[in-house]
């Protein structure tokens, strides 16, 4: 074999690994350019636990989409672990529309729950646009949540009072999240960080 061929070989060879390679980028990619696709980020980022099960990580998505996709990939492979999702405002910078009660509450719930030591693993993912967004001092998050236990005396005066200074609207019913009513012994609160209400049933004396 001369020397000819054995360069045209040889060139031959390195085009068909190009190709592989870019074949191989291409499907690790999603075909998307850089941007590795959701469940691939997952992945990275279990295997980042395994060394630690006890690991706290905060993962910034490049964009809003990979944000909730990497999380609900997350949710799916790992079901037993904390997946927290911190969503951005659902309004435009500098509009005149406030971002919802729903968005503000999953904000704050997620700012809470970070706050606090982790009892197991735990992901929390956000976006690039979401973290830049400003957020509440940890001393008015702590003051913005109360814990309501059976047999408890719930003081209804007090209640409206924290439920106003949160930002809920009371109300005759509620359809919304971020909406308390209270008629006589029924007390239905809508949890600005849930998807749907609850009912408060008050016995004698006003107790839960």
């Amino acid at each position: 074999m001369d020397r000819k061929t054995s360069n045209a070989g040889e060139a031959e060879q390195l085009e068909q690994f190009e190709r592989a390679s870019a074949k191989q980028r291409e499907l690790a990619t999603g075909g998307e350019g850089d941007t590795p696709p959701a469940a691939a980020v997952a992945a990275a980022l279990i295997s980042v636990l395994e060394t630690d099960r006890n690991r706290d990580i905060f993962h910034v998505a490049s964009c809003e989409r990979d944000a909730a996709d990497i999380t609900q990939a997350l949710r799916h492979f790992l079901p037993g672990a904390e997946i927290l999702y911190m969503p951005p405002w659902d309004c435009l910078p500098f509009d005149r529309v406030w971002p919802t009660r729903a968005t503000m509450g999953r904000r704050v719930s997620v700012l809470q729950a970070i706050a606090a030591l982790p009892k197991g693993p735990r992901i929390t993912v956000t976006s690039v646009e979401s973290a830049l967004q400003r957020v509440p001092p940890p001393s008015l998050i702590d003051q913005g949540f109360a814990t309501l236990q059976i047999g408890q005396k719930m003081d209804l005066g007090a209640l409206r009072v924290l439920a106003e200074r949160t930002g809920y609207v009371v109300d005759d019913q509620v359809d919304e999240p971020g909406e308390i009513a209270v008629r006589g012994d029924l007390v239905d609160i809508f949890p600005a960080d849930r998807d749907d209400p609850v009912r408060v049933v008050l016995g004698p004396g006003g107790h839960l």
